[in-house]
């Protein structure tokens, strides 16, 4: 239903969409206040209690307008009584909008924690859980605890998850109706569920609504890579400081950068000498790099041009304790436990002469697009959406609309001033701060990377001018930092302000500041407010616009402005010629600047590129994802029949799919199969008949004897056969994505390809996961017992296989090396 409401709505203009919200609910939610304030608790708590019960009981799965805006009043009134805190109307409508599947774009400051209660509880009563996802422990812990006394007035239960808590915490957290947690988590949860052993809880049951908040970052920036779980993988350490090694003596003339797509490419001299540097130490196997024999090789040595002509430290990693640490592009947050994958995480590591860990291969994954897709209604909310309006369409099926705020914005935001050189932008992002500083003015000073936030932090020490720096080294005091940012005289240096979850007040935050003064609000205010000034253009507009957006909430004054160089990385890259070239043109003194509307407006033009190539980025991601996607719920499905449903049942079809299968094959197969069944006497006419009843007769002596303790095998067996030829799958994946990648020089479409070849691999492993069941599980006896025996002292009995035997499976391996390694 809410499908069609979204479809509807999104084919009307912004402001019809708000009129129409306004006029169907907000007049009725505003009449209904009065009469609900004489409510008692109890009458509250009956009256939604009833209205629950009436929907269940009709099997409703949408709201009436009439009870949404009941509910809404409700609501409204509880929370000032709990909280001390009244919902605005922009609220209201901010919140319906969530109920009806939207993504809401609510600015910095307009209360969007808030506003999320009002799907939640509308969603109680129709007896959906909420998953609400924010993009970091801290904030899910402070809204879940800030939100919680609302809920529990109605005796909803509400709870947070956290990265920290075990298992048998989790899931008592999932039990909740309202469960708060990071992006991360949530899926990480989800993977590990998929992941669990036999007699181990499951910690999501339900995916029915999720809510995110800051949905721009988890549903757009965070998509770019697959989320994954790993475990180790025997890849030798030395090669990968050998292959870094080998790459020292090559030029940028040897390789091809495309900065664009994070990307090097040898080209015939960068190749020749690799080869060279390959046969002087024997390592080189045929006659050229790219035999297969050297697959391996190669693609460590692909890792380590990235490492050494890409990836720079303090900008997209940080050494700390011997370790690269990943910082978050979108955050500027150091990603602690976030590895790189495919061997660039070790190649940075011999890059930067650290002890190298060891290579992991993932057992399990997925896209954030596909993990989300599972929850039956997704609604999202963000201070920035509207330019990936088209992104939240195509990909998710959601429409953004742009809620108002409650008071208006004032905010001043100046055109770009451009400079020739970073010399002369950064001189005048140092006049502009000594002039705020001296004026008293609050300024926050936005940069791109570690690298450069302590540039400028160096300058402004220089210079004398006292400031505090946020960045990925030291956000353990981000709260202190942002509470004290906007007091007079303040000057703040921060990398990225995405998803920092906490607004700048004017004056200070007197709840963290101790030094607050009540009288410092209306001095800024009189000052102009907060000062934002970016010190490059960012790749996204949207990283841009959250910067401005920390200025100039609820209807405070502010300004915000951002000076660029003709150097900067955005310019450099993406800038187009045309602008390039008109530039040159007008022959630039030094220290002068170039302020005009139409060179701001080509700016945004390069930003638009950058987000259309990352947008196809994501959507060829999420191609590839959705073919794996198919598999991976087969594969879990047969995992979770495997440990809660009829292990029996599942396994004869298994083995009765595979014999006939079997059985329409060669016969010569046939013949090699059956020597593996010791219990299976092929005759001299064998035929199909023979083959099925004697497995019939054997199969019908261990399930007429089974045990608890036998069935337990079972499904111990079948787990394992089941994850080892998973993961094994997931690696051969990877190398088939790797394999296409290469597809495209040759005209050929990579997704068509990967879905022709990973079909190919998937079939095989159906094939050799029933072979594996057939072989291993029938060599297990059941010793038959006395009647009056206890069913703890039946135990399963096998044909005994020596650790270095053949493997029973079939796979050629040492049996110590394939299923008598677990």
């Amino acid at each position: 239903m809410f499908e069609k409401i979204n479809n509807f709505f999104s084919s009307k203009k912004n402001s019809n969409l708000i009129k129409e919200i306004s006029d169907k609910y907000l007049n009725n939610i505003n009449q209904l206040e009065a009469d609900i304030s004489n409510l008692s608790k109890e009458e509250m708590t009956h009256k939604i209690e009833n209205l629950k019960q009436n929907y269940i009981s009709n099997q409703k799965e949408e709201l009436s307008d009439e009870d949404i805006s009941f509910v809404c009043a409700l609501l409204r009134e509880i929370s000032k009584r709990t909280i001390e805190l009244r919902h605005y109307d922009s609220q209201i409508i901010g919140g319906i909008a969530l109920y009806h599947g939207f993504v809401a774009e609510m600015k910095t400051g307009e209360g969007k924690t808030l506003a999320a209660t009002i799907p939640i509880i509308l969603n109680y009563v129709l007896n959906k859980k909420v998953h609400l996802i924010t993009v970091n422990d801290y904030l899910a812990k402070r809204d879940s605890l800030w939100m919680g006394p609302i809920f529990e007035y109605l005796n909803i239960s509400c709870s947070y998850i956290q990265n920290s808590q075990t298992v048998e915490e989790k899931v008592s957290s999932y039990q909740s109706h309202v469960v708060y947690g990071n992006n991360n988590e949530f899926c990480f949860d989800y993977l590990r569920d998929n992941l669990r052993g036999i007699n181990q809880p499951k910690m999501q049951n339900e995916h029915h609504i999720a809510l995110i908040d800051e949905a721009d970052s988890v549903l757009i920036d965070e998509s770019r890579s697959p989320l994954g779980i790993s475990g180790p993988v025997k890849t030798p350490i030395k090669l990968f400081k050998l292959c870094y090694e080998i790459t020292q003596d090559l030029l940028k003339s040897d390789v091809e950068i495309n900065e664009e797509r994070k990307n090097v490419l040898l080209i015939d001299t960068g190749i020749k000498k690799i080869e060279f540097n390959l046969k002087k130490i024997n390592f080189l196997k045929g006659n050229s790099l790219f035999d297969n024999e050297n697959l391996e090789a190669y693609q460590i040595i692909n890792q380590s041009l990235k490492a050494r002509f890409l990836y720079e430290r303090d900008k997209d990693y940080v050494v700390k304790d011997g370790q690269i640490i990943v910082i978050d592009e979108f955050s500027g947050r150091l990603a602690e436990g976030r590895r790189f994958g495919e061997g660039l995480h070790q190649s940075l590591e011999a890059k930067e002469n650290l002890k190298i860990q060891e290579e992991s291969i993932t057992l399990a994954s997925i896209t954030f697009q596909n993990y989300f897709k599972k929850y039956q209604k997704l609604s999202g909310m963000t201070g920035t959406a509207l330019t990936e309006s088209e992104e939240f369409l195509e990909i998710y099926g959601l429409s953004v609309i742009e809620i108002p705020t409650h008071k208006p914005m004032i905010r001043i935001d100046q055109n770009d001033q451009i400079y020739k050189t970073p010399d002369e932008k950064y001189k005048a992002v140092l006049d502009l701060v000594k002039e705020k500083y001296e004026k008293g003015q609050p300024i926050l000073v936005g940069t791109t990377s570690i690298e450069k936030s302590n540039f400028i932090s160096d300058i402004l020490k220089t210079n004398n001018i006292p400031h505090n720096v946020l960045n990925a080294k030291n956000h353990e005091n981000e709260a202190e930092i942002i509470a004290l940012a906007g007091k007079p005289s303040q000057v703040t240096v921060a990398t990225n302000m995405a998803g920092r979850g906490t607004d700048i007040r004017l004056g200070g935050n007197p709840e963290i500041d101790k030094n607050f003064n009540e009288n410092d609000y209306q001095k800024v205010i009189d000052l102009g407010g907060l000062c934002i000034l970016g010190t490059e253009r960012h790749e996204s507009r949207r990283i841009d616009n959250q910067l401005r957006g920390r200025s100039g909430r609820q209807g405070d004054p502010g300004q915000s402005i951002f000076f660029v160089s003709l150097e900067d990385d955005l310019m450099r890259i993406f800038g187009s010629e045309k602008l390039q070239s008109m530039l040159s043109t007008l022959g630039l003194k030094k220290g002068e600047v170039i302020e005009h509307k139409w060179l701001t407006s080509s700016i945004e033009r390069a930003q638009k590129r950058v987000e259309g190539h990352n947008f196809d980025i994501r959507k060829q991601l999420l191609e590839f994802d959705n073919i794996i996607d198919k598999q991976r719920n087969i594969i879990y499905s047969k995992r979770e029949t495997i440990i809660n449903e009829d292990i029996i049942n599942f396994i004869q079809e298994t083995e009765d799919e595979f014999i006939s299968n079997l059985l329409e094959s060669e016969k010569e197969e046939i013949k090699n199969f059956s020597d593996l069944l010791s219990f299976i006497k092929p005759e001299e006419n064998d035929n199909k008949d023979h083959y099925l009843s004697s497995f019939k007769k054997i199969k019908d002596e261990n399930y007429a004897k089974h045990t608890n303790a036998y069935i337990f095998i079972l499904r111990q067996v079948s787990l394992s056969i089941l994850d080892k030829n998973w993961h094994n799958h997931i690696q051969e994946l990877t190398n088939i994505r790797m394999s296409v990648s290469l597809s495209g020089y040759g005209g050929k479409d990579p997704v068509n390809e990967f879905r022709k070849a990973s079909l190919s691999a998937f079939n095989q492993l159906i094939y050799e996961i029933q072979k594996q069941m057939v072989l291993v599980l029938n060599n297990i006896r059941v010793e038959k017992k006395s009647e009056n025996q206890e069913d703890k002292n039946i135990e399963p009995i096998t044909k005994k296989i020596g650790r270095n035997d053949p493997c029973p499976c079939g796979s050629g391996k040492k049996y110590k090396q394939c299923h008598g390694s677990n």
